[in-house]
């Protein structure tokens, strides 16, 4: 269960993705939480004309199955039309291809309009123990319901769903990023230096990298060698080995449960320089200069011209 000091961190920020996603993207975010909070959870791909049959998760050995809708452009009162026709005939796929289903789950940031209520409560009654010989418990989950479950995960597994509190990065990266930060960016290249390049914009394209970490990488590379002058005054020769494997192996482990590109890299801001890293303008360069260091000489960036069979690393 989480520390109550930082409650109210995460369920701002489970507020914030359960209400600004929509179709997939929505859908995404839901089964994040559902597979950290059951170990068995899983997602039906759909498959051919059947679809995903009424099922958006299955867990608990198939008892209870989720479906989700996640809000759309549509007017307010064609969409109270579309997510009661919807629940409806999600429900009636459920039943028929699930036949362990004891409880059903319809999960939307969508609201419940009149025409969506008058329909839970007609499916209610149709399932009811009373009136079928398929009886369903019919839910209906919003933004506190799914967070009830989420706040009952320890630290470690809420983290790999939502950013982290305020200082809960890697220690281990703590010394270099407060180097960098006293170091005025101004002195990043001396008179002898040449100014590196920018990330060219097929690159970026190619890591499907956002206008704002574009920035923020080409920012932070110009203080490559503040870095490498850092480590060169290091006792440890192997202290750069030991901080590149770490921050690969991190990459690679957000990467097993994120596929956006600037989901992932926010997330690697946050390893090196804690949730509140932004809060300081040194300290913020100085995570970018980090992480864009490494991931220029740990080959995370990919090319365009490359024939590379690890697609996971396409990411970022």
């Amino acid at each position: 269960m989480l520390d109550t000091a930082w409650t109210d961190w995460y369920h701002n920020k489970h507020e914030g993705k359960f209400y600004s996603r929509s179709g997939d993207s929505f859908e995404e975010y839901v089964s994040e939480v559902l597979k950290q909070v059951y170990p068995d959870f899983l997602n039906p791909d759909p498959a051919g004309s059947s679809g995903d049959r009424g099922c958006d998760g299955i867990a608990e050995e198939g008892k209870t199955v989720y479906a989700c809708y996640g809000k759309s452009k549509k007017a307010k009162s064609s969409r109270d039309r579309y997510v009661a026709g919807k629940m409806e005939d999600d429900l009636k796929k459920a039943v028929k291809s699930w036949p362990e289903m004891r409880i059903w789950r319809f999960v939307t940031n969508a609201g419940i309009g009149p025409a969506t209520a008058q329909k839970i409560l007609e499916l209610r009654e149709k399932y009811s123990g009373s009136n079928s010989t398929r009886p369903v418990d019919i839910q209906v989950w919003g933004c506190d319901d799914l967070w009830n479950q989420l706040k009952l995960l320890d630290e470690k597994r809420i983290t790999l769903i939502l950013p982290p509190a305020p200082h809960a990065q890697d220690a281990k990266f703590d010394d270099i990023v407060e180097a960098i930060k006293r170091i005025r960016g101004d002195d990043a290249v001396t008179p002898t230096e040449t100014r590196i390049g920018e990330v060219s914009p097929q690159k970026m394209d190619y890591n499907e990298i956002g206008e704002l970490n574009r920035g923020a990488f080409n920012q932070g590379r110009q203080r490559a060698p503040e870095i490498e002058r850092w480590f060169a005054h290091q006792a440890d020769a192997e202290l750069y080995d030991t901080k590149a494997k770490l921050l690969k192996n991190q990459y690679i482990k957000v990467c097993d449960t994120h596929s956006n590109s600037d989901e992932i890299l926010e997330r690697i801001f946050i390893y090196v320089g804690g949730g509140d890293f932004r809060c300081d303008k040194s300290r913020e360069v100085a995570v970018y200069a980090v992480v864009s260091y490494f991931f220029d000489r740990c080959d995370i960036f990919k090319d365009p011209n490359e024939d590379s069979s690890d697609e996971r690393a396409r990411g970022v």
